[in-house]
């Protein structure tokens, strides 16, 4: 389907080549410090008026929602995670190079990306029956 015929919904994607090229220009800088909104900022402001399209959008593209069907959005998925695994790699290598305010960046990868957080990390399933050991007399080991 092309990007300009009419989806199912009545109206026409805002998921274009020019809205990809402009996100690619977007995370092609150093974007650490962006939030989404303020990337959806960015990318507008590298497209013509009828072009921009709302954070709403951009949510739910990244949710996956209403652009299954567009050829484009594999290309959208790709970009957007390239731009995280970057933002990764700026956040480990700042915190590598700062030692002296290391903790700064730390608390910024935990919160940005949940397999650094230690408070999502897996449990303990105290539920679990575990046989009971018999007892060990270790007063004689050395």
């Amino acid at each position: 389907m092309e990007n300009n015929k009419k989806r199912k919904e009545g109206s026409p994607t805002k998921l274009t080549e020019e809205v990809i090229e402009s996100i690619r220009q977007v995370i092609s800088n150093n974007i650490l410090a962006y939030t989404d909104e303020e990337l959806v900022v960015e990318i507008n402001e590298l497209l013509p008026l009828e072009s921009r399209f709302g954070y709403e959008a951009f949510s739910k593209w990244k949710r996956g929602v209403s652009q299954a069907d567009n050829p484009l959005y594999p290309e959208f998925l790709r970009l957007v995670k390239k731009a995280l695994i970057k933002e990764k790699q700026r956040l480990l290598e700042s915190l590598e190079k700062d030692k002296g305010q290391w903790q700064r960046f730390a608390w910024i990868l935990e919160r940005k990306f949940d397999e650094w957080n230690i408070k999502v990390k897996q449990e303990v399933d105290h539920t679990v029956n575990i046989p009971k050991l018999p007892d060990i007399n270790i007063s004689g080991i050395d």
